[in-house]
């Protein structure tokens, strides 16, 4: 329960002078929110148990909003509530964070005990999540964020998946590392619920792809032919082989050197416009503004085609370029696919690059020294 008396009794060793409390009705509910008064938060309104505010999250990626969130029991208070944030989205074009206790879970697999069934989400509220465009963050740590405390019947026993954080594509764009951990249980049937924006790792070696957009350019067939071209001694296998391998080196070092800083071009080329623009006109001045257009829509054409790849989405055939949104789905993919954290054989969680790196080639290399071991004996049979 949370009012007043039971904030002040269970955080008086925090360090926050200021309080934001929203009353809890009955034994469901209530929110409380603390902070320091001389900081950069800015309460933005608090109502239907919803606390709202804006913030800087460093001194570079500013006027974030964060929304905390209890959901509603009842059916009239979670459509007041996602009334609400429908419209809070529709006029917000910032960076925003949605998190908390939602009571309701996302898919069957986020319950163990009981109906599955009766604890997912109603139509509108998923309506409203995919309309809104909101971008589940992924977690990591227990697998279920609440149980319903009855251990002296384990037949009755339920965990779901209640408490989880939503994000927007703006909030994608600036904090792409953003993950959520899930901790244990101390004296709440909840578990504790941490979000970090910021995952530190370093920078792996990058696995050779070919790009469609290297055909755009005029250098790439020269490169291709002669990479293609040298000379190599030795059986077609290995000649072919080799060759494939030269090729693959070249265009690497062509991507990095020549082709590979798409935005930093772009960027360049509309400085260099810009300031082509703001000087009085004459026929070579518009040569020039014609010319760096024309190569303005070349690398536009060659972003576009980036990452319209590296998205895997290929729907998109015509109308605008929607290379904004192609970004955020690269980004999301790579937020899905990173491996940050794994567990031990003695179930301890790993964060530290370098760890988590030995820890997965340690295994493979068990599985490999296994797979040897099994086929082994059957190939002498």
């Amino acid at each position: 329960m949370v009012d007043a008396d039971t904030v002040r009794k269970y955080t008086h060793h925090l360090p926050f002078d200021t309080w934001i409390i929203i009353p809890s009705v009955g034994k469901s509910g209530g929110l409380a929110f603390g902070y320091f008064e001389k900081s950069t938060i800015e309460i933005l309104g608090y109502s239907l148990n919803m606390i709202h505010i804006l913030c800087d999250v460093t001194p570079a990626i500013k006027n974030c909003v964060i929304s905390f969130f209890y959901g509603s029991l009842n059916l009239l208070g979670m459509k007041n509530q996602w009334n609400f944030l429908s419209d809070m989205n529709d006029n917000n074009n910032n960076p925003w964070l949605l998190l908390g206790d939602f009571n309701f879970i996302l898919h069957d697999s986020d319950k163990q005990g009981g109906n599955p069934s009766k604890s997912l989400p109603p139509n509108f509220v998923k309506d409203k999540l995919f309309e809104m465009n909101m971008n589940e963050v992924y977690s990591f740590g227990n697998t279920f964020t609440w149980f319903n405390s009855r251990f002296k019947n384990p037949n009755e026993l339920i965990f779901e998946k209640l408490d989880r954080a939503f994000m927007n594509d703006n909030w994608v764009t600036v904090l792409p590392q953003t993950r959520a951990i899930n901790l244990g249980r101390i004296y709440s049937d909840h578990s504790y619920f941490l979000v970090n924006c910021f995952h530190g790792f370093r920078n792996l070696n990058i696995p050779y792809k070919f790009f469609k957009c290297w055909k755009l350019n005029p250098e790439f067939k020269n490169i291709l032919s002669n990479s293609w071209s040298k000379r190599i001694s030795g059986s077609p296998t290995f000649v072919v082989v080799n060759k494939l391998k030269n090729v693959k080196l070249d265009l690497c070092k062509w991507n990095i050197n020549s082709f590979g800083h798409i935005k930093t071009t772009i960027a360049r080329l509309n400085s260099e416009l810009e300031r082509l623009q703001a000087l009085p006109y004459s026929p070579q001045v518009g040569q020039y503004i014609l010319n760096y257009s024309n190569q303005l829509d070349y690398w536009y054409e060659i972003e576009h085609s980036f990452y319209k790849q590296k998205s895997r989405i290929s729907y998109f055939t015509q109308y605008d370029r929607n290379t904004h949104f192609f970004h955020n789905t690269v980004k999301l993919r790579n937020m899905y696919n990173i491996i940050h954290t794994t567990r031990d054989e003695k179930g301890n969680w790993i964060e530290d690059k370098v760890q988590v790196v030995q820890l997965l080639s340690n295994h493979s290399k068990r599985f490999s020294l296994l797979h040897v071991l099994v086929i082994m004996p059957l190939r002498k049979l």
